[in-house]
């Protein structure tokens, strides 16, 4: 911040930052047609005037650029400095599809732990890619343990799915293609409800709560608080819902997020 400590009003000129480097300062002033390439603002006495400045680096090294903000009577130079970081951070559990189960009325919660793994404040924002139905997946894909320990693939029992998928291959995939779209707006509660945003202190990690809600359930809300690219999906199913004459049948619901910085 700069403070104006005189008496009576002054004219503040500012000296622009690189305008393709990653530091700017976004500052709506005046241009003063009497200096060249500078910005100017009036301050009253006592008036203080906020400089903020954005640092939005493409690659990884630091950055230091000067400028000076002047007035009739003095001048301050002034250094910004930032370092670019590539973001890392990692799910547990690691997850390319998470199964949830959970009955009619109910609400299951699943917690991630999301962990930042560099020295840069991360904030990641979850959108909805869809949210469909559908009747449940037949498991093809073994899990990276089983890989690992050679272990051979084994066919689960009618009407269960694996817990965590590690991979979407063309069988998951052809799954999710062939689920209908589910409108929510006609639903008294989001049948996912997850938080949208949320910050990762560097090194440090937070627990992402995801409540699964099947149609029918009462007094579900979206949790208050509280994960780059990456593209995580769920899908819960819902256990023996009744049909039309009587038999029991399950449907499953399937929901994509793509994460983003």
């Amino acid at each position: 911040p700069v403070l104006n400590v005189s008496q009576g009003p002054v004219a503040v000129t500012v000296s622009p930052l690189n305008p393709h480097g990653p530091l700017s300062c976004p500052v709506s002033l005046r241009k003063n047609r009497d200096v060249k390439d500078r910005w100017r603002i009036n301050l009253n006495s006592e008036q203080q005037l906020n400089l903020p400045l954005i640092f939005a680096p493409t690659d990884e090294h630091e950055v230091k650029e000067y400028f000076e903000i002047k007035s009739e009577s003095t001048i301050i130079s002034m250094m910004a400095r930032g370092r670019g970081v590539h973001p890392k951070f990692s799910f547990a559990p690691e997850f390319a599809l998470y199964n949830v189960e959970g009955a009619p009325g109910k609400r299951t919660d699943v917690r991630i732990t999301v962990t930042n793994n560099c020295a840069a404040i991360l904030n990641f924002n979850l959108k909805q890619v869809f949210l469909k139905e559908g009747e449940d997946m037949v498991d093809k894909n073994p899990t990276s343990e089983e890989v690992k320990k050679g272990k051979p693939k084994k066919k689960p029992k009618k009407g269960k799915s694996p817990k965590i998928v590690t991979s979407i291959d063309a069988s998951v995939s052809d799954w999710l293609d062939g689920l209908a779209p589910v409108d929510e707006k006609s639903l008294e509660n989001p049948i996912f409800a997850v938080n949208d945003n949320f910050t990762v202190e560097p090194e440090g990690s937070c627990t992402l709560k995801m409540t699964f809600c099947p149609p029918g359930v009462q007094g579900a809300s979206r949790p208050g608080t509280g994960a780059s690219g990456k593209k995580d999906k769920k899908s819960g199913r819902s256990k023996k819902e009744k049909g039309e004459v009587g038999e029991e049948k399950t449907k499953t619901y399937a929901v994509k997020y793509e994460v983003y910085l």
